[in-house]
């Protein structure tokens, strides 16, 4: 069977309409061809910044959890329920946020989405009360709900194929420095000014990047009829079908539970932890955290490069390397947290743990370009949500659980436990991922023929 192309140009990409056999014409992005330029970077570096304060103000509250269990009178359980809160809010809207994305203006939701979670994060610091605290952080999760698949959709019609996995890293990276940053700042804040402090300080540069991202360039993923008339674009019963189709991506949403309940118990009690285990300040132990997230985010950035160079004769490669990103840290792990109960000191499990969040950061990345490798331009953005989603789960457990077990048994234990349950449970899942990642591809290869990214 023939087909009739015609390509076109549109103001940065070479696009291509093709005629499918069922008789629709559709916009095919020239992925390969396509050399992102200068204002491609400069607005990549906006969404980072954005992501970078994301995540400064999910976990600055980490470094205050001392002073707020003090002020509040609140014991572990209770701190574990208002860390996990915001979850709440994430879990809730990821799905619903991830669609609006798809089917509406990327860089509009970016910039609502932005102003709410940052009026939010200042609404934490003027919390009179436990429920208070609580309301503010679900509001927070709230508006960072769709902000991952709206950053990785964007990320995906800016740059092609073969830089997916190293500009995904790119972007990750902005996770742990995020926390980093928070920790640090919340932690320097709280010691001058007191924890309420912290709150109005990271709220703000949100707020300005907000308007920022209003005149940022925009892209639709269309599908266009042979009349050239825009068709429906897929709804959330559309993308729930080819999810319920594509094993891979199923085992991959599934991983993220066991995987991000062993990293989030870690971001949750890092501070608190070296605070009791070492006895350091809230200052010390937010400076602490800090330079195990700087390991970190060099991790999410090699990790992104290492899959793109492996991954170009075989895509299935990146699921194979976040197995062994997954194996490595059970050694670092294990000797950071028995060790400390034995006398190691807290630079040498700084160290120790910094390893650990190094091949976390890593995995995160290269798992995500797996799972853009697995959806279709059209369901990109919905399909990415559900990774927020039961990340978002998984950390609301985790902060309960974590809670509960450390009442019972002290936050050592808890964390050695929980992350030995995480990474056992995300290698069995994604050895089942790697099983069913060919024959997946090929379905995704043949419906990602007839959609594309436009401006």
């Amino acid at each position: 069977m023939t087909t009739a192309s015609l390509t076109i140009k549109s103001r940065e990409r070479s696009t291509v309409i093709i005629k499918p056999p069922h008789g629709d014409t559709a916009i095919e992005t020239a992925g390969e061809r396509a050399v992102p330029g200068l204002s491609t970077h400069g607005w990549f570096s906006v969404i980072w910044i954005i992501y970078l304060i994301d995540y400064a103000d999910r976990f600055a509250i980490s470094a205050v959890l001392p002073a707020i269990q003090q002020e509040f009178a609140l014991n572990d359980a209770q701190l574990g329920l208002m860390s996990g809160s915001l979850f709440l809010g994430l879990a809730m809207l990821a799905v619903p946020c991830g669609l609006a994305v798809d089917r509406f203006s990327r860089k509009y939701m970016i910039s609502i989405m932005t102003l709410v979670w940052s009026v939010a994060t200042w609404s934490t610091g003027l919390a009179k009360s436990f429920t208070g605290l609580i309301v503010a952080r679900i509001f927070v999760g709230a508006g960072e709900a769709g902000y991952n698949p709206a950053g990785y959709a964007l990320i995906a019609a800016w740059y092609p194929e073969r830089l997916r996995g190293t500009m995904v890293g790119l972007f990750n990276m902005a996770q742990p420095l995020g926390v980093g940053l928070g920790v640090i700042l919340a932690g320097q804040l709280a010691a001058q000014f007191g924890w309420r402090a912290v709150f109005g300080v990271l709220a703000l540069p949100g707020i300005l990047l907000a308007l920022v991202m209003l005149f940022a360039p925009d892209y639709k993923t269309r599908k266009v009829s042979v009349s050239g008339k825009k068709a429906v674009t897929p709804g959330l019963m559309d993308t729930l079908r080819f999810i319920g189709g594509n094993r891979t991506l199923q085992w991959i949403y599934l991983a993220q539970l066991p995987i991000t309940v062993y990293i989030m118990t870690c971001a949750i009690w890092g501070p608190t932890f070296f605070v009791r285990q070492y006895g350091l300040t809230l200052a010390g132990a937010a400076n602490a955290v800090g330079m195990i997230t700087i390991i970190a985010g060099v991790g999410a950035l090699c990790g992104g490069w290492l899959s793109d160079r492996v991954s170009r004769k075989n895509p299935k490669s990146r699921i194979t390397i976040c197995l062994l990103y997954l194996a490595v840290p059970l050694v670092f792990h294990s000797i950071a947290i028995l060790g400390s109960l034995r006398g190691l000191s807290w630079p040498l499990f700084v160290v120790c743990y910094g390893f650990v969040q190094f091949f976390a950061a890593a995995n995160w990345g290269t798992l995500v370009a797996a799972g853009l490798d697995q959806a279709p331009p059209h369901y990109r953005a919905t399909s990415q949500s559900f990774l927020p989603m039961f990340q978002a789960i998984a950390t609301l457990g985790a902060g309960i659980v974590s809670g509960l077990l450390s009442d019972m048994f002290g936050l050592p234990l808890t964390m050695w436990s929980l992350l030995l349950v995480g990474m056992i449970g995300g290698i069995l899942l994604l050895n089942a991922a790697r099983k069913s990642y060919d024959n997946d591809r090929r379905n995704t290869d043949s419906l990602g023929k007839f959609t594309v990214d436009v401006e």
